[in-house]
């Protein structure tokens, strides 16, 4: 017997195709400098909790912006060694989220010799402002509050939306507006006399400078009243991971080290800022190359096998494979189905009839009970080579007998 061989059309390969399309590589290429550029030139934006720079609802932003339209100027620090302050006496320290700083970070905060406000209540900032008696509730369920106070601040703004609250102890030297409960959203703590007079305000309901909040009630006109007393406003927003100090302390305060305290350049995920640029870069490349460089498959061909397979080699490969996997099930079943075609060929009993048709017409051409031929035909399926052995034999003797004459 000859064999027949089918060749297949030959493909052209994935340069080949390239080299015909030089615009359309180099279109692919710019495009990829493109992304790469403005992967590493764009800066993310900021979604820090009280942050001048965030747009977002939990931001800051809008404060700023209006103090700016307003003529005062607005920095932002990342780092409490950070702070840039040329002077103190014109410069309002602004504190966003002093919770997050430690003990002895709110010491030094309060040695600022200017005006300092506290955007949160804080036990700690309380605690040395206020003496041992000063409590701070860090949440109120949200409710407008009138000033019922003397601060002028406070009663131009009217009434605030009150959601968290400090208490001092009753002194001429402290103003306590917009109270619920006990706790005050805003609390104006004077301190010293004559040229070193300062004053420490804290807003313990920080939502109410948000953007989401800053136009409810008279959270603005509390907000930018107290934000713009002076012409220079130094924000910074406390982060766990900032664990330097003031540049006012003076270093450490233990060996008269007159140099600032360093910053600490440490961040949330110990990362540089251009590490997922050039990640996005080089996964985008690999992704580039392997398709042009991938193998490319035709279509598929069918191809008749160049020898004759004995269909008894046939059947044998097929065995061993159903012993090796150990498909007792699937062997039992697929001989069973045979069977059932043989005996209801002899009995002319279509493949489409049901199985009651089958057993009862070989129960009758072979004088057998209906339970055992129903149980060879549609019972159990053999799990081991001895139900196999034993399935096979009895299906052999019941063809027999239906094709005895």
């Amino acid at each position: 017997m000859t064999a027949t061989y089918v060749q297949a059309s030959p493909t052209q390969g994935a340069g080949a195709t390239l080299r015909q399309h030089p615009l359309v590589v180099a279109a692919v290429v710019v495009l990829m400098l493109i992304i790469g550029v403005l992967a590493i030139t764009s800066q993310p934006e900021d979604g820090t909790p009280l942050s001048p720079a965030n747009p977002g609802p939990d931001g800051a932003r809008a404060a700023a912006q209006i103090l700016g339209d307003q003529g005062v100027t607005v920095t932002h620090a990342d780092t409490l060694s950070g702070l840039e302050i040329d002077d103190a006496a014109h410069t309002t320290l602004v504190i966003a989220s002093p919770e997050n700083l430690s003990y002895d970070q709110i010491e030094a905060v309060l040695a600022y010799p200017g005006d300092i406000i506290f955007l949160g209540a804080d036990y700690g900032v309380v605690d040395l402002l206020g003496g041992p008696d000063a409590t701070a509730s860090s949440y109120i369920p949200s409710q407008p509050a009138a000033a019922t106070c003397d601060d002028p601040d406070a009663l131009a703004a009217g009434t605030v939306t009150v959601t968290a609250g400090v208490q001092f102890p009753e002194s001429p030297q402290t103003e306590q507006c917009f109270t619920v409960d006990g706790s005050s959203a805003y609390v104006a703590h004077e301190r010293g006399s004559g040229a070193e007079a300062s004053t420490v305000r804290i807003i313990a309901s920080a939502a109410l400078v948000t953007n989401a909040d800053l136009a409810t009630e008279g959270n603005a006109a509390l907000a930018l009243r107290a934000l713009g007393h002076h012409p220079h406003v130094a924000w910074y927003v406390g982060s766990f991971y900032d664990l330097s100090m003031p540049p006012w302390t003076g270093g450490d305060g233990d060996d008269g080290d007159e140099t600032a305290a360093p910053a600490v350049p440490t961040t949330s995920d110990l990362l540089p800022p251009w590490f997922m640029p050039v990640l996005f870069i080089l996964g985008l490349t690999v992704l580039v190359a392997a398709w042009w460089r991938g193998r490319r498959f035709g279509r598929l061909v069918p191809e008749p096998l160049p020898v004759v397979v004995p269909g008894a080699e046939a059947v044998k490969g097929r065995a061993r494979l159903y012993r090796r996997a150990n498909a007792h099930a699937h062997a039992g079943a697929s001989l069973r189905a045979q069977a059932a075609v043989r005996i209801g060929r002899r009995l002319g009993v279509p493949r489409t009839a049901p199985a009651d048709a089958l057993i009862d017409a070989t129960q009758r051409a072979t004088g057998r009970p209906r339970e055992h031929v129903a149980a060879l035909l549609t019972g159990p399926l053999p799990h081991s080579n001895a139900d196999m052995m034993t399935l096979i034999k009895e299906l052999d003797s019941l063809e027999s007998e239906v094709h005895r004459p």
